[in-house]
């Protein structure tokens, strides 16, 4: 009999590349979200299998059954920067205004997520790229900063070199890869649509991405490659040999305009575009997909083996596997209010069309929406899956939910899948006799008790949560430790006025101050969940009162960030998020319910630009020079003094609230040579707010 298929494997970089391949009419319409684009770039890069292809060969052409939309969404990466971008920016989160460093940490907490372990186990492991040759390549150095900063908490790893491709190549786009290689002012039209230009719908002159990226890779594959990228001088003389200028009867000096231009994005852009392009381009060629290929199927064949063999590329997460678990799957009895909360999820997932009459509830359910139905009032966390009006399902919140779950009953407490896994064991403290209603209802009312007793109340009113403030890993600890707390010593069965609840409540301020420090200093970067698991081995040592010692670690911290340094380096603003909204805490300061706020930098950044104002580029982002607005007011202050003509009086006199500098001092705090004065006043604030205000703040009897 023979053969009716055959199995071989093929390059990414052909598979996307060879236009042989045909859809039959019955081929799945492309239905991915951003994420899953992301997510299965992601895999390619990790050198994961994305799945086999199935193509169906009837002797003329080569049917595509099976592959669409992964060939779809590798043909984009290849060819469409700036679409990637929009995957990344929408499954990381990032926004436009982020620094090159917030990106980077998105994008790995996203990695990280996505793999479900910390990186640094593979960090010995091979990564696809080995064999990459960067001769001189500018990403080397850029690489090498990025993996230093990434490895400097405890415990973590070198990032993996094709993981970074996938960075860079975001950090292009974000970088405004368009602008850099904007140049249609300096030569003709003709010379740009010759390049890389194309025409929209408005007859405009724009860059064409796909145009673009042919024209880095023909450079790329230029002989002379190596000369034309070895400087900005080289790669100018490259485009005016190739390219007419504009005719222009002023006899305006195109070239010397070119240089000015290329100067500024060569080094941060331009250059490592070219390196960027080249090491993925490596990657798709080594990185290999399966092929099944039918001989001359029959229709009924082919569609049999299209629904038998059809895959994605997307990983399940701990979640999703232990949804299909039988312990997970067991029967569950969740209260009204949260089966409101099940249904909305499962109305989003649309994966349940049980009429509710009939639908049952099962323990995976209680525990994927166990963060909106314990934190109400948005404390912790700021649930999303529960809100009807948001059509986007946060995977992330349901397996927090199995996170904290494994945080207060495995056997070790820790958030890995080993700790997920000991739940089902019989030396978990996991009781499903009662479904949970004891620890559900312990677990709000602690967490009502934190929020009303510990001033935390304060910060929904500043549009934040303690997981805006602090991240996955901190939250995690700071919840789980106070569980610890509170069951163990039975806080719960005791009256509010007890000797045990004030030093619960005491505790979790001194756990609360101990995690923002460790936030601020960089302590959970890398592997935060294996510190997390380490603090609370020892949860004494969190809530007990913190030493002279600790309390000095405080003011040289606080004394350093006025300076416009950490740990000896430069930081950006994001770095003071936690302080800012902690001394909101130890003021008791009230915002405005339902507010979102942003950090503004009271002197804007223009006017720490070298050469321009005299002042210490360092002193942008002290503290001292940040404060927080609404989000609707940072945007029209943004980088612009506060005395700028076009404020209106509600514009100035929230800006003089929030910020707490007098209206009649805008003039003068608008001004240079003030400065020093505006970092006197304000440094003596915060050394006080994080020293004596704080030491009272923690020493405080609710």
């Amino acid at each position: 009999m023979a053969n009716k298929y055959k199995i071989s494997s093929k390059s990414l970089y052909s598979f996307i590349n060879e236009g042989i391949y045909k859809l039959p009419r019955f081929q799945r319409k492309d239905t991915w979200k951003d994420d899953q684009y992301f997510e299965l770039c992601l895999s390619v890069f990790q050198d994961y299998p994305i799945g086999s292809v199935i193509v169906n060969n009837d002797g003329r052409s080569l049917w595509l059954l099976d592959g669409r939309q992964r060939r779809t969404c590798i043909k984009t990466l290849f060819a469409n920067p700036f679409k990637f971008y929009e995957w990344a920016k929408k499954a990381c989160s990032i926004k436009q205004n982020d620094s090159k460093d917030i990106v980077y940490d998105k994008y790995y907490d996203r990695v990280e997520e996505f793999l479900g372990r910390d990186l640094e186990e593979d960090a010995d492991s091979a990564d696809g790229v080995d064999s990459i040759d960067k001769n001189n390549s500018p990403n080397d150095d850029i690489l090498k900063e990025d993996n230093e900063k990434r490895s400097s908490g405890d415990g973590a790893g070198i990032r993996s070199k094709s993981l970074d491709i996938l960075y860079q190549y975001i950090l292009l786009t974000h970088n405004k890869l368009i602008k850099a290689f904007d140049f249609k002012v300096f030569f003709s039209e003709k010379a740009m649509l010759k390049a890389y230009y194309s025409r929209d719908d408005n007859n405009e002159l724009v860059i064409d991405p796909a145009r673009l990226s042919r024209f880095i890779r023909e450079v790329n594959n230029d002989p002379k490659r190596m000369l034309i990228l070895s400087s900005r001088n080289e790669f100018q003389k490259y485009l005016e040999n190739s390219y007419d200028f504009i005719s222009d009867q002023k006899g305006k000096d195109y070239s010397k305009h070119l240089a000015r231009h290329l100067d500024k994005f060569w080094d941060s852009v331009i250059q490592p575009s070219f390196f960027v392009y080249s090491d993925m381009d490596t990657v798709l060629t080594n990185a290999e997909v399966g092929f099944i290929e039918l001989n001359n199927a029959q229709i009924v064949d082919a569609q049999n083996v299209f629904s038998k063999v059809n895959s994605g590329g997307t990983q399940l997460n701990a979640a999703e596997l232990l949804s299909a678990k039988p312990y997970w799957n067991q029967l569950a009895l969740p209260d009204i209010e949260q089966r409101k909360k099940i249904d909305c999820l499962y109305s989003k997932l649309k994966t349940d069309d049980m009429s509710e009459d009939v639908r049952q509830y099962c323990r995976w359910d209680v525990v994927a929406t166990l963060l909106p139905t314990i934190d109400t009032k948005k404390l912790f966390f700021k649930s999303q899956n529960d809100d009807p009006s948001c059509s986007v399902v946060n995977v992330t919140e349901i397996a927090m939910g199995f996170k904290l779950l494994s945080s207060c009953f495995a056997v070790p407490k820790g958030m890995s899948k080993l700790c997920l896994d000991s739940l089902e064991g019989k030396d978990s403290k996991l009781e499903w006799k009662d479904h949970l209603h004891e620890y559900i209802e312990q677990m709000k009312k602690m967490i009502d008790v934190i929020r009303d007793k510990t001033n935390l109340t304060v910060l929904p009113d500043w549009g934040c949560s303690i997981y805006d403030m602090l991240g996955a890993a901190p939250t995690m600890e700071l919840i789980a430790g106070a569980w610890i707390y509170w069951s163990e010593k039975g806080v719960n069965k005791k009256s509010f006025n007890s000797a045990d609840f004030t030093k619960f409540l005491t505790g979790f301020r001194n756990h609360f101050d101990r995690a923002i420090l460790d936030k601020v200093l960089g302590a959970y970067k890398g592997s935060g969940d294996s510190k997390m698991a380490f603090n609370l081995k020892d949860i004494a040592s969190r809530t007990r009162p913190l030493t002279d010692d600790e309390n000095q670690k405080w003011r040289s911290m606080i004394e350093e960030v006025l300076t416009g340094m950490l740990n000896g380096k430069p930081f950006k603003h994001d770095a003071m998020k936690p302080l800012l909204f902690y001394e909101k805490v130890i003021h008791s300061s009230q915002g405005l319910d339902g507010t979102t706020f942003d950090i503004d930098h009271i002197y804007p950044q223009f006017m720490f630009d070298a050469g321009i104002s005299g002042l210490d580029p360092l002193d942008q982002n002290s503290i001292v020079n940040l404060a927080l607005l609404p989000n609707s007011v940072n945007k029209q202050k943004l980088n612009k003094p506060l005395n700028h003509s076009n404020f209106d009086s509600n514009m100035r006199n929230s800006i003089s609230k929030f910020e707490g500098i007098d209206a009649n001092d805008f003039d003068k705090f608008s001004k240079t040579e003030n400065f020093e004065e505006l970092k006197r006043i304000r440094g003596d604030f915060f050394l006080k707010t994080f020293g004596e205000d704080r030491e009272n703040y923690l020493n405080c009897i609710s």
